[in-house]
């Protein structure tokens, strides 16, 4: 696997981590090494959350309405 495709609203609400930025470090700290590129597209409106995880991994970001 070297492209992930995440479609979501962009709020982080259950597992462990639920805070947006500490969400994206721990996201960038398991992506290391793996070079996995992150797509992400935010439904119903915009998410700086899914904008970081595409940007930090080179990946490409859309949002809806």
């Amino acid at each position: 696997v070297d492209t992930i495709f995440l479609l979501t609203d962009g709020q982080p609400s259950t597992g462990d981590i639920v805070e947006p930025g500490p969400l994206a470090k721990a996201v960038a700290g398991w992506n290391l090494g793996r070079g996995l590129r992150i797509h992400t597209v935010a439904i119903g409106g915009k998410s700086d959350f899914l904008e970081r995880l595409a940007r930090d991994s080179g990946g490409e970001h859309s949002s809806t309405k």
